[in-house]
């Protein structure tokens, strides 16, 4: 009957840590890919200024990340759109945003 009880507690646990993971896994990402241009600033300045504004850099298929931490629409998307937008103006910089 113990082993049957402690049991059941590794898996209310593991359900918890399931639940708390998938529920971080929900919140709202904007990928960020960058494209330099040789007539433009330096990629480090590009970074500086991606960093104030919250992106992380990452490795892969897209080059920073950042985390709502929080669900959001389409209207707050759209206007941290704008903030990259203007960021990153007059850098010679191309960009794409990918929001999940």
């Amino acid at each position: 009957m113990r082993a049957l009880i402690r049991a059941y507690d590794k898996i209310r646990v593991y359900t918890r840590i399931y639940q708390l993971i998938s529920k971080w896994d929900d919140f709202v990402k904007t990928y960020l890919v960058v494209w330099f241009s040789s007539e433009g600033v330096r990629p480090s300045e590009v970074n500086q200024r991606l960093l104030s504004l919250g992106f992380e850099p990452m490795q892969g298929s897209y080059d920073f990340v950042y985390n709502w931490n929080s669900n959001v629409g389409v209207e707050k998307i759209l206007e941290f759109g704008d903030k990259v937008y203007l960021s990153l103006q007059g850098t010679g910089v191309m960009f794409k945003l990918e929001t999940m």
